[in-house]
């Protein structure tokens, strides 16, 4: 990976600078003095380095089918140089500045073959750099800038390793006065990855204004923020435009501050090659303290989003008395409504829901090795629905809903899977990739969203989802859900035991596609010192979908002896979907290890499979990731070494081998 121009200049700057005050830091005392007299330039050196870093890729992609494949071959190796350096120009009290950087300037070489081939052997800088300067710190207004360069590793699960290298400059400037506090910042970040999966740059520029007012029961601030995105990934390129305006207010009020308010309001104007769009947010939430042991809560939220040809607005609001009867058990009273209304160039809708429920929530102490939890919750709402066929920005997150750890269920039905667009929480372009980054199936009238193992979406990640469905009558309906949750503790959480039923039932036509759903499941876990062991079975039914879904995991991490240690993760799941007669099988094995072979040598190893098997899904991951560290002296020697492996669909193989070796002198 090719590191920025830019990065190189700083790095020559910044040698530059050490060597002409490397005399007068040496000359100087190992401490700055509380008390100093103006001088036009100190400088301290607290740590310096030399050494030697390399690293080395070598990545292949074979398509079974039509039998070629692409390879990419990249070395890097040059002298490194490290420091830590800080001072002040003419007094700390004026400017005060920050240096660390650690990092080499090679050699190097890049290869790619395919159906064409290049070649290309150049001059970087790989590491990382840091340097900040702080203007006035501690006055009324005070500033501070900096620049940032980094080349490191991410991992978004413990199947997928990407090479990072960013660069960031910005500054930061406040002026304060009594109770006001005003800010500006700018930040520039470019971003390069590079993984198995594919490469991926990012360019921003970001300018934010704000204000604050700290009063005496709470806080009021409002901030403007500009931002100019540039993305190309995997070859497709998205750029916008986003123009924020946010406003947000806190309050404690009463005669003993028992009212609590937070409300926020948000303005978003985004602006790209293909789509311009408006969106106006806003959260009122007040907690009023009656007594020690009766609390009302209210709720108020408005979403208003408008994009070319097509508006939507969603109003919703709830209001809730909570009651403790006794320590163990807390009753939950609420009230609650909500408009949905949105408009395409093909129709209108209008959906319109209100209801209430009760939730009881008892934890009981039965003796003291063991505890039982035990809550109810049931809802009574009336819906009068016009369908959708176009749905924008809906929210998900990936383990909220569906039969798999990582999945979710669409909230339309009959969805045109061609139209599925997945996007990060800030919807940026461009969007993910179906079969790299998730998987679609189709589950009767539903539509199951899964995150593949190794995809660069991150674990637990929130996503939106934009699509299209196939049109649907409208009606009305009323409907009664009630979700139950019992657990048992037993010999100090020695052994657990628990149960979910969720029923949700309802009038609704046969036309209107509304599912009923039963859901039960039994499950236990067992926990004894570092070894842990559970498994759960559901029995899902509904009117659209039916599956059992059987999950077992198995966990022990342990010290052999007091230099090392070692973890071992399994998990496996079964899905059986009844009504297409399709199976589905999950297998996962992560294991860690750190042994401490002396007070100079020690080893860390990870690894991992990944296999998937059913119909359209077939996938096989895995990965190796031993590390070595030497220390005699002031010497340290890292050596590194990084495998990744992937088979999907017995089609499309994937082979990455990633090494690094440091050497590195402290004086």
């Amino acid at each position: 990976m090719n590191a920025p121009t830019h990065t190189r200049a700083w790095f020559w700057v910044t040698l530059l600078a050490v060597f002409v005050g490397v005399r007068q830091a040496v000359a100087q005392a190992r401490y700055i003095p509380r008390y100093q007299e103006p001088q036009w330039l100190t400088m301290h050196l607290s740590e310096a380095s030399a050494g030697v870093y390399a690293e080395g890729t070598y990545q292949d992609t074979t398509f079974e089918k039509t039998g070629t494949s692409v390879t990419h071959e990249h070395l890097f190796v040059g002298p490194a140089l490290g420091f830590n350096l800080n001072g002040s120009i003419y007094h700390p009290n004026l400017i005060r500045y920050y240096i660390n950087t650690e990092g080499a300037v090679g050699w190097a070489h890049d290869s790619f073959s395919g159906s064409t081939s290049a070649r290309q052997d150049e001059l970087q800088y790989l590491g990382r750099f840091a340097a900040s300067v702080d203007i006035l710190a501690g006055k009324p207004y005070h500033g501070s800038a900096f620049a940032n360069y980094d080349h490191t590793f991410r991992d978004t699960d413990s199947f997928s390793r990407s090479v990072v290298d960013s660069w960031r400059y910005g500054a930061h400037l406040t002026y304060e006065t009594g109770p006001w506090a005003f800010h500006a910042d700018y930040l520039h970040r470019d971003e390069d990855v590079s993984s198995l999966s594919g490469d991926s740059t990012t360019r921003d520029d970001t300018l934010n204004f704000g204000a604050s007012y700290d009063h005496k029961s709470g806080a009021t601030t409002l901030s403007y923020t500009y931002d100019r995105y540039t993305r190309v990934d995997l070859g497709r390129v998205g750029d916008g435009t986003d123009h924020s305006i946010a406003l947000a207010e806190s309050d404690r009020f009463g005669s003993h501050e028992q009212l609590k308010l937070n409300a926020n309001a948000s303005f978003l104007q985004r602006n790209t090659e293909n789509l311009s769009s408006d969106e106006i947010l806003s959260d009122i939430n007040l907690n009023a303290e009656h007594s020690t042991k009766l609390t009302s809560i209210y709720d108020v939220t408005l979403d208003r989003l408008s994009s070319e040809g097509f508006d939507s607005g969603n109003y919703a609001g709830q209001a809730a008395l909570q009651h403790q009867l006794y320590d163990s058990l807390t009753s939950t009273f609420f009230v609650r409504g909500s408009w949905y209304d949105a408009s395409d160039s093909h129709s209108d809708a209008t959906t319109k829901r209100f209801g209430g429920g009760n939730v009881e929530a008892y934890t009981k102490q039965l003796s003291e090795s063991s505890r039982i939890r035990i809550s109810n919750s049931i809802t009574v709402e009336h819906t009068d629905q016009d369908y959708l066929t176009t749905f924008e920005n809906e929210r998900h997150n990936f383990g909220e809903n569906g039969p798999l750890q990582e999945s979710f269920y669409l909230s339309g039905s009959d969805v045109i899977e061609s139209s599925i667009v997945i996007t990060d929480q800030q919807d940026s372009q461009p969007a993910y990739v179906v079969n790299l980054d998730y998987f679609v199936t189709r589950i009767g009238s539903r539509m199951l969203i899964e995150r593949l193992a190794g995809s660069r979406i991150a674990v637990g990640a929130t996503v939106l989802v934009d699509y299209r469905s196939e049109p649907r009558a409208s009606g009305s309906y009323d409907s009664l859900t009630d979700n139950f949750q019992i657990r048992l503790d037993l010999w100090h959480n020695l052994v657990g035991l628990y149960g979910r039923v969720n029923l949700s039932q309802n009038n609704a036509a046969p036309e209107l596609r509304i599912q009923d759903v039963s859901s039960y499941v039994l499950g236990g876990d067992f926990n004894w010192r570092a070894l842990r062991l559970g498994g759960e079975y559901e029995i899902y039914d509904s009117t659209e979908a039916k599956y059992r879904a059987t999950r077992l995991f198995q966990s022990l991490s342990f010290e052999p002896d007091q230099y090392s240690s070692i973890s071992l993760d399994f998990t496996e799941s079964w899905i059986n979907y009844v009504d297409t007669h399709r199976r589905e099988e999950d297998y996962r094995f992560i294991t860690r290890y750190h042994l401490a072979l002396s007070h100079r040598l020690s080893l860390e190893a990870d690894a991992g499979v990944a296999l998937r098997r059913g119909a359209g899904v077939d996938q096989v991951l895995a990965t190796v990731r031993p590390s070595i560290k030497y220390i005699i002296g002031k010497t340290t020697i890292d050596v590194g070494y990084d495998y990744e492996y992937e088979l999907f669909l017995n089609n499309e193989e994937r082979q990455k081998h990633m090494f690094l070796v440091r050497v590195k002198r402290m004086f």
